[in-house]
């Protein structure tokens, strides 16, 4: 308790230089989270809606007697479950989907929207595309989108953010390692009288350093902190407008915030590099 007390103390005696720091480390996580956040949800959208979900769309000419024997013929084809779609269905749908630009479709029938089979796998069998090329040959199929091409493109966006993520978090941990660092030094020599009573008396090198390292360590979990929660408010801000008004229409209803783990990783980040930080100041400045 005297260590943490100890630091604490530091941490006021010094205010606005601890508060410039913690804002830096706040301010470099925030940047890598809210990167972090977009990567995390660009992957769930890619492995729900386009690795697991496929299209079939049907001939004009299609006889609605054998829509049953279709589904059999695709799912014994594919490990899925088919929802067979008709034309009316999927007409308001899409009509639903627009909103207040519904009035757009005014003067359209429902036959400007194909029927269609809304298929979801089970599981992503490794020839999925010889398949999807076999279900594409058959007679009462006029076309499959399998969003094979949307999913390349966003799949070459997440590379770049998994490169841009890599890239953040080195500036990170150099950002966050010389903030730490040189508060650290600045608190040691503002108490260097206090540190030169301390070692006329007998302290320990222990005693004297401990409440430095703890002080490192407070720096980050209170950056992490205010990092963790202006990323809730903005995940929240974002839920609320952005995917309502604009996400909405392509069954993107929610926006999840990043899971626990990472959560629990940005603090084991900032403490052990609090710790550090600290730990080479100390070395560095503390001559004893």
């Amino acid at each position: 308790m005297y260590f943490f007390r100890k630091a604490l103390n530091n941490i006021v005696r010094n205010f606005s230089v601890n508060l410039f720091t913690i804002l830096i480390i706040s301010t470099s996580l925030m940047i890598f989270n809210l990167f972090l956040l977009t990567y995390h949800n660009i992957d769930i959208i890619l492995d729900k809606q386009y690795q697991h979900h496929i299209f079939l769309y049907l001939e004009p000419d299609f006889d609605e007697n054998d829509i049953s024997k279709y589904e059999l013929e695709i799912t014994k084809k594919l490990p899925s479950t088919a929802v067979f779609v008709s034309q009316k269905e999927a007409f308001n749908s899409f009509k639903l989907s627009l909103k207040n630009d519904a009035s757009l479709l005014e003067g359209l029938d429902e036959s400007v929207i194909p029927a269609y089979f809304d298929i979801s796998l089970k599981s992503t069998p490794s020839n999925l595309d010889s398949i999807l090329k076999e279900l594409d040959d058959l007679y009462f199929v006029s076309n499959i989108d399998s969003g094979k091409e949307v999913y390349q493109k966003i799949e070459k966006i997440v590379t770049i953010l998994f490169s841009i993520l890599t890239y953040i978090a080195v500036l990170i941990m150099i950002a966050t390692f010389f903030a730490i660092y040189m508060t650290i030094k600045l608190t040691i020599y503002s108490r260097k009288e206090e540190i030169e009573i301390l070692e006329l008396v007998g302290a320990t090198r222990f005693f004297i350093k401990m409440p430095f390292h703890i002080e490192g360590v407070l720096q980050g979990i209170l950056g992490v902190s205010l990092a963790m929660f202006m990323l809730y408010l903005t995940h929240i801000t974002i839920t609320d407008t952005f995917v309502k008004n604009l996400l909405s229409p392509f069954g993107i209803t929610t926006i999840s915030f990043i899971p626990l783990k990472y959560t629990l990783f940005n603090y084991l980040f900032s403490i052990i590099f609090g710790f550090l930080a600290s730990m080479f100041a100390v070395n560095r400045f503390l001559k004893i």
